[in-house]
């Protein structure tokens, strides 16, 4: 470490302010790794005459270059008139603190340097003008990086081996990660061949020297210093390359688990766990603008609809139901509701289906789970050519980019997967909203679902890209806000469900009105318009209506209308408009049937509760919404609608709970009366234990999908837990390997390893699992698993030595 000190001085100026000046340069007799300044002193005065102070700005910036260190000082004065017209003058004083290479450090090789780093969480422009049409082109690391997200390295690294000096046959190095969270020194990925630049192709791996950045350090500004030297011999070495990065705090996508038991086709298959639900989102947290796709509960759905379907004629009638039913239980949460299918269902030629809010898709690869909830907020499908994808996709995004001169569909920029250390090349790599393969995301959809939900209609695909990426760093609010976070206030809402026959005419299904926000809207808008009048026939709304995705075509009837349309006080007639003439639809509504509560009882089963409704209108049948709040303002369904008058609420569902409010949604047709009261929670004594089910364990370890005997596939394990919980995983000592969900594998020596992923709960409640793996060079074998136990005590780490590769439950602290 050395000091030394420095002045600058600000001669008379008036005008302008603050102003900023630069030292000499400081010349040290090493290279200096970092250099910090602090203020030691200043003067500042007006000029001729003395004048009441506003405002005086001092601030110091220290730069290195090699072994030089420049100060750059801000300095202004002013008085409270707010312009900078008064004359004023002053001297800044400083100490710079340098820590310098070590003085028998081996020399810097000149052959051998780090000309650029990129910076790749999923999707990342860099070099685009050689490789992009001028219009789809843009700066280097323009894309923003997610707080807690892991985020790949990829240094360029240009080697000339004709310099004379001892050959370099394999490239390693390191990265200091200076974080908020901590510092950490981490190792590449795998090293590598040298060679001259102009040699280099970003679309192999191996021609970059790539690191991954754990999710845990990045968080806030992050300082990178990076060094590549022989593996043959470290004291063959580059000079340190230093870079900041900035990361986003996006929010977490939020998904509510519902396990669909399917008793249809003569077929009686159990739901899918909460577990299996939540490990088919590892690859969307990969993909998606976040740090983290949360899971924020689960709940079984009874199904019996016949799901067989046809892609080229829509979702059909047994996904469309599937979704009408998660609507019903999605009430008023923002959550994007996911209902997952047992293996076995026979879905035709249909993997999924989605519209606003909601998604469902069968048991099988992460893909589908992915695909449908991008659907669910708002994104529609990527186009693709024939030869890439003989089955074209329906509602195609016109707006999609054609990046270059790749296939329609590509994604392109080059993709990368930092925990695979993978590179995805646009000339054979497309958009996962499209049907071609393989599937990775496009800067244009990372754009969409950073507003989460579209931008408007009518720009061009290149400025709508740009302008959403710019959005997402210039417009984000100050602190801690979420990108494009805002208080908007819940309205009255009318969830109107409506079939149009190509003859005209209208069913309406019971539609209930209730308090939410409006969110997003999937699907395209049709040239039908629904408009409310008063008592009086004056239209208090008239909007256009929309066609839920993928239920219908454009020109093809039965137009399936799911929408959310404002529902204003002193509503009396619903009407619907083909076009701006013709009335297709009319009917009066009527005041809001009356709701009361009859009875609860508490049953071993459940919570059963009887209510009964009146209705002042003609309307005999009555259908019913049983809901609950699950935070304040926040209304959950706890059964799709029903025309019984009683329902049982599982002790499952509310066992947690000391008092559960419940509200009850009656609607005539269009008109909804609701009743709610607050219910005392008393289980009864033989009700079951509320120990998680067997088949549910409250952590699950999983590489890329269900962990299965053989080799893990990838070289991470991903943890999952209930909601909320934040999970770190230790070694058989009790040492932390990982303070987030993801465990990279690279780091661990060879040999057997028992490896612990824990849990928290808020209540002091742990969960734990633990497995035993065999790592071998790149090829990590699973062994076997232990079951997961649940502690009533709080858990202390480290534990105490303890041989747990010998026992297969390991006790709890």
């Amino acid at each position: 470490m050395e000091i030394r000190s420095g002045s600058i001085f600000f001669p008379r100026t008036r005008g302008s302010g603050p102003r900023t000046a630069n030292s000499l340069p400081m010349v040290f007799t090493r290279q200096v790794l970092r250099a910090v300044a602090g203020l030691t002193g200043y003067t500042a005065q007006f000029r001729p005459d003395d004048h009441h102070l506003g405002q005086f700005r001092v601030q110091l910036n220290p730069t290195v270059a090699a072994n030089t260190v420049t100060v750059s000082a801000t300095f202004g004065l002013r008085d409270w008139s707010g312009d900078w017209d008064d004359e004023y003058t002053g001297t800044v004083n400083f100490v710079v603190l340098a820590d310098l290479e070590s003085a028998t450090a081996p020399p810097v090789r000149p052959d051998i340097q780090i000309l650029d780093a990129e910076f790749n969480q999923v999707i990342q422009f860099f070099r685009s003008a050689t490789h992009l049409d001028t219009a789809n082109v843009r700066a280097d690391n323009s894309i923003p990086l997610m707080e807690r997200k892991p985020t790949g390295v990829r240094l360029y690294v240009d080697y000339d081996s004709s310099a004379g000096l001892p050959r370099i046959t394999w490239l390693s190095g390191e990265i200091e990660v200076l974080s908020p969270a901590g510092t950490r020194t981490i190792s590449p990925i795998v090293s590598i061949a040298p060679r001259r630049e102009s040699l280099i192709q970003r679309g192999e791996a191996s021609h970059t020297l790539n690191f991954t950045i754990p999710e845990e350090l990045c968080v806030g500004v992050v300082t990178l210093r990076a060094r590549v030297f022989s593996t043959a011999d470290p004291t063959f070495r580059s000079a340190m390359y230093e870079r900041t990065i900035r990361f986003v705090n996006a929010p977490s996508v939020r998904v509510y688990a519902v396990g669909v038991n399917y008793t249809g086709q003569g077929l009686s298959l159990a739901a899918p766990t909460s577990a299996q639900i939540a490990s088919a989102f590892t690859l969307a947290e990969r993909l998606y603008p976040t740090g983290e796709v949360l899971t924020t509960g689960y709940q079984v759905l009874p199904f019996s609809v016949d799901m067989n379907a046809n892609i080229s004629g829509g979702c059909g009638d047994g996904f469309s139901s599937l979704l009408d039913s998660l609507e019903d239980l999605r009430g008023s949460a923002s959550d994007i509701y996911y209902g997952m299918l047992p293996s076995g269902v026979n879905t035709g030629s249909v993997g999924g289906c989605a519209r606003d809010g909601v998604a469902s898709g069968i048991f099988s690869s992460q893909g589908v789970a992915v695909h449908e909830v991008a659907h669910a907020f708002g994104l529609p499908h990527s186009p693709c050519d024939m030869t890439s994808c003989p089955t074209q996709p329906a509602n195609s995004d016109s707006n999609y980019p054609q990046y270059g001169n790749y296939p329609r569909g590509s994604i392109g920029e080059f993709g990368f997967d930092p925990m695979n250390n993978v590179v995805y090349d646009p000339a054979s790599s497309f958009d996962f909203m499209s049907y071609a393969g393989p599937a990775w995301m496009s800067p244009y959809n990372y754009a969409r679902l950073l507003q989460a939900g579209g931008g408007p209609t009518g720009e061009t695909s290149a400025s709508f890209a740009a302008s959403a990426l710019t959005s997402a760093v210039v417009s984000r609010p100050p602190g801690n806000t979420p990108l494009g976070d805002f208080n908007p206030v819940p309205m009255e809402y009318l969830h109107l469900r409506l079939t149009i026959h190509r003859d005209r005419t209208v069913e309406r299904e019971h539609s209930f009105h209730f308090s939410r926000l409006r969110g997003g809207n999937c699907g395209h808008r049709t040239e039908y318009a629904a408009e409310i009048l008063d008592a009086d026939g004056r239209t208090l709304i008239c909007v256009p209506l929309g066609c839920s995705c993928n239920l219908c075509r454009p020109n093809c009837y039965p137009v399936i209308i799911r929408d959310r349309i404002p529902m204003p006080e002193g509503a009396a007639m619903l009407r619907v408009w083909e076009g701006r003439e013709k009335k297709i639809y009319e009917e009066a509504i009527p005041d809001p049937p009356h709701v009361q509560l009859k009875s609860k009882t508490r049953t071993s089963e459940g919570l059963a509760l009887k209510w009964e409704a009146k209705s002042d209108s003609s309307a005999k049948d009555l259908q019913y919404i049983l809901q609950y709040e699950d935070r304040p303002g926040i209304w959950r369904g706890i059964a799709p609608r029903t025309a019984e008058t009683k329902l049982v609420i599982p002790w499952d569902f509310i066992r947690r709970r000391k008092q559960l409010h419940i509200r009850i949604l009656a609607s005539s047709g269009v008109a909804t009366g609701a009743f709610d009261e607050w219910i005392a929670i008393e289980p009864p004594a033989d009700s079951p234990p509320s120990a998680p089910p067997k088949d549910q364990p409250p952590v699950i370890v999983s590489p890329q999908g269900p962990l299965g005997a053989g080799s893990i596939v990838g070289s991470y394990l991903r943890a999952v837990a209930q909601p909320g919980n934040p999970i770190r995983w230790y070694d058989d000592a009790g040492a932390e390997l990982s303070g987030s969900a993801t465990l990279d594998l690279r780091g661990l020596p060879d040999g057997q390893h028992t490896l612990r992923a824990v849990a928290v709960g808020g209540d002091a409640l742990q969960a734990s699992q633990s497995i035993l793996i065999e790592k071998e060079g790149s090829r990590v074998t699973y062994i076997r698993d232990f079951n997961p136990e649940i502690s009533t005590e709080p858990h202390v780490h480290p534990h105490p030595e303890s041989d747990s590769r010998n026992n297969a439950r390991e006790k709890q602290s």
